[in-house]
């Protein structure tokens, strides 16, 4: 999957770990994007919590079952069980907002 993303921010690259936003932040800077421009698509609630933390669009990915309802509860913006959805978000003209859909 390495080869699908124009930008990888690893454990050690950041100083600063999850919820903190700072590896989103970091990524921003090396795409030469604005938060704004940014959907984040992760399968935890620190996932979630960095992403609400930047001001970012959050997916939350369900990757494991017995987490969903905290994946649920921490209220990403969508909820995904496939990453094959993500297409046809990318194709929905989406606001930034903090509540789900």
């Amino acid at each position: 999957m390495q080869d699908d993303f124009e930008v990888i921010i690893g454990y050690d690259e950041v100083s600063k770990h999850k919820p903190d936003p700072e590896g989103i932040f970091n990524a921003c800077v090396e795409m030469g994007v604005g938060h704004d421009e940014v959907i984040y698509v992760g399968d935890s609630v620190s996932d979630v919590e960095a992403a609400k933390a930047a001001a970012v669009y959050s997916i939350g990915f369900v990757l494991n079952p017995d987490r969903k309802d905290a994946l649920v509860a921490s209220k990403p913006n969508r909820i995904i069980e496939r990453l094959t959805e993500i297409p046809s978000v990318l194709k929905e003209d989406i606001s930034w907002t903090s509540s789900t859909t």
